[in-house]
C-alpha cells in the first residue's frame, strides 16, 4: 500500500493538486530530506528522479571516481565552486550527485528572469565560500566547545568596530544554573535557550537591573474555526462572542508561565509589516452574551444556550503532546462557560490530527463529523506573504483538492486582491499598508482568535548600548549591526 509522504505545491501543471505518495518511506526519493526552499511541486520531484536514473548506471565507487573531474568541469565552466569533497566523506556518488545538483539548479536559474533570477543565483554563487572582504572581527584565539576569541580588524570597510574584543562562551551552564553567567558578571548578553522553562526564566527575571531582548517567533498557535457552511462557528458572531469571553492574556500567562507572547495578529511584532493598532479585545461576558443572544440562542436547564434543540457545544481539539496548548485550551473552555458556551477539550495525537487537516472533509478524531473548533499552530516565513496559503481562497480544500492549506474554508475577495498586490511590490514602505489591511480584516472576520507565540530571549546586563541608536527589543534583529554594539560602564 502507498503512503502519503508530503503533500506538493502543484501537480504537473499550475493550480492542480498534487501529493507524494511511497511504497516504502525512506526509500528513494522518500528518503531525500529538502534543506530549504519553496514546498516541492510534481515538477521537482520529476526533475530528481532523472537526475538519479541518469547516475544509476554509475552505482559502484570506481565507476563515480571517473565521473568527479568531468563533474568539477562543468561546474567551473559555469562560474560555480564545486562542492566540497570532504562533506561526503569520500563517496564519490554522493560528490558527483551533490554537482549534479549544482547544475540543475543552474539550468533552472537561467530560464528565469529580471529580480527573480538575481534571487535565485544566491545560493549557488560561490560567495559563501569565498566570502568578499572581510567583517568587523578576526578570528584570535579558538577552543573548541570552550570559546572563541574576536579582536577588531581596523581595515573593515565600514570602520573599525566600537567594541575592540569578543569572546564567545560556548559551554553550557548546569541545568538550573543559566542565570549564572550574567549574575556573575561573567557574561554581558546571554541568548536564552528556546524554549525556556518557566522557573529559569524566572530566575533570570529576578536579576536587578538585567534588561531582556523578547521577539516572537514567525510563528503562532491560534484557535482555528471551521468557517463552512453548517458548521457551529460559521456564524460570525459565535466567533466574535467566543473572543469576547476570554481573557487572551491570562490565559496565555497560565499557558505558557509568561515565556509566551499573546498576539492579535499572525504578523511578528518585530515585523515591518506589523499592525501596532491592533489591540486584543477586553473580557466582557455580558457583550459576549448579548451576541450569543441576538443570534436567538437562550440559556438552557444546564446553564448553556441552545437553539432549536442544539446546544452551544464543541470539542475543542488539542495536540495532547504539548502542555502549554492543553493548558490555553483549559483556560479558553473554562472561560467560554461562564458565556453559557460548552467546549470540551480533546486531546489528539497529532497524527489524528494531521490526518483531519490534510484530508476532506477534515472529520475530527473519534467522529463522524467535520471538526468545529481546533487549537493549532503554524510556522511562518519573515514576510507576510508567506501567510498567503492560509487565507488565500485558491488554496481551499475541497473534494477535488483535499489536502490544501485553507482547511478552515475562509474566503474573502479583498484579502486574495490584497496579497497578490503585496507580492507584486518590493518596497516594504508601499507593502506594509497592504498588509496591515488584511490584519485589520482578519481580527474584524476572527477566522482564527491569534492566541500566541513564543519566542527568542537575550539578557543584556546594564551598559549594553548600540551607537547607531536605541536597541529594538522586541526584534530578533537587534544586533543587526555587530560592530555598532558597545559596553559604556
Amino acid at each position: 500500500a502507498l503512503q502519503r509522504a508530503q503533500s506538493l505545491r502543484y501537480g504537473e501543471n499550475p493550480g492542480q493538486a498534487a501529493a507524494f505518495y511511497v511504497e516504502r518511506p525512506g526509500a528513494g526519493l522518500g528518503g531525500l530530506t529538502q534543506r530549504g526552499g519553496k514546498e516541492l511541486s510534481f515538477n521537482n520531484l520529476l526533475d530528481l528522479e532523472g537526475a538519479l536514473l541518469a547516475i544509476e548506471p554509475f552505482g559502484d565507487q570506481s565507476a563515480c571516481a571517473r565521473l568527479v573531474r568531468g563533474a568539477e568541469t562543468a561546474v567551473l565552466s559555469v562560474g560555480l565552486e564545486p562542492d566540497d569533497a570532504s562533506v561526503n566523506e569520500g563517496d564519490a556518488c554522493a560528490h558527483v550527485g551533490d554537482m549534479a545538483g549544482q547544475l540543475e539548479t543552474t539550468i533552472q536559474v537561467l530560464a528565469l528572469k529580471g529580480n527573480d533570477a538575481i534571487a535565485a543565483a544566491y545560493p549557488v554563487l560561490p560567495l559563501n565560500l569565498h566570502p568578499v572582504g572581510a567583517g568587523p572581527w578576526k578570528l584570535t584565539e579558538m577552543s573548541p566547545g570552550r570559546h572563541v576569541k574576536l579582536e577588531a580588524f581596523d581595515g573593515y570597510h565600514g570602520g573599525p568596530p566600537r567594541t575592540r574584543s569578543i569572546t564567545i562562551d560556548l559551554t553550557t551552564p548546569a541545568s538550573g544554573n543559566l542565570s549564572d553567567p550574567i549574575a556573575s558578571g561573567a557574561a554581558d548578553i546571554e541568548q536564552l535557550p528556546e524554549p525556556v522553562d518557566a522557573d529559569t526564566w524566572a530566575a533570570f527575571k529576578r536579576l536587578p537591573n538585567v534588561r531582556f531582548i523578547r521577539y516572537a517567533i514567525a510563528g503562532y498557535v491560534a484557535v482555528q474555526f471551521n468557517l463552512r457552511s453548517g458548521r457551529l462557528f460559521a456564524d460570525p458572531a459565535l466567533r466574535e462572542a467566543l473572543d469576547r469571553c476570554i481573557d487572551r492574556t491570562a490565559a496565555v500567562e497560565a499557558a505558557t508561565g509568561g515565556i509566551g507572547t499573546a498576539i492579535a495578529s499572525d504578523v511578528a511584532p518585530s515585523s515591518w509589516a506589523f499592525d501596532p493598532e491592533l489591540e486584543i479585545p477586553r473580557r466582557d461576558p455580558a457583550a459576549s452574551r448579548a451576541l450569543i443572544e441576538a443570534r436567538g440562542w437562550r440559556t438552557g436547564s444546564d446553564g448553556f444556550y441552545v437553539r432549536n434543540g442544539r446546544r452551544l457545544a464543541a470539542a475543542l481539539l488539542v495536540r495532547a503532546d504539548f502542555p502549554d496548548r492543553v493548558q490555553f485550551a483549559t483556560t479558553v473552555a473554562s472561560q467560554a462557560r461562564d458565556c453559557g458556551m460548552d467546549l470540551t477539550v480533546s486531546r489528539q495525537s497529532w497524527d489524528d490530527l494531521a490526518a483531519m487537516i490534510t484530508t476532506w472533509p477534515h472529520v475530527a478524531p473519534g467522529s463522524k463529523d467535520p471538526f468545529d473548533i481546533y487549537l493549532g499552530g503554524w510556522v511562518m516565513g519573515m514576510d507576510p506573504d508567506d501567510s498567503e496559503h492560509v487565507w488565500s481562497s485558491e488554496r481551499i480544500t475541497t473534494a477535488a483538492r483535499p489536502d490544501d492549506t485553507n482547511y478552515i474554508g475562509f474566503s474573502d475577495p479583498e484579502v486574495d486582491r490584497l496579497f497578490a498586490e503585496g507580492a507584486r511590490l518590493y518596497d516594504v514602505n508601499e507593502r506594509a499598508p497592504i498588509y496591515r489591511r488584511i490584519q485589520a480584516i482578519l481580527a474584524a472576520k476572527r477566522p482564527y482568535i491569534f492566541g500566541y507565540a513564543f519566542g527568542g530571549k537575550v539578557a543584556l546586563v546594564p551598559g549594553v548600548e548600540s551607537a547607531g541608536g536605541d536597541l529594538n527589543l522586541v526584534s530578533p534583529f537587534w544586533n543587526w549591526r555587530m560592530s555598532d554594539l558597545e559596553l559604556k560602564r
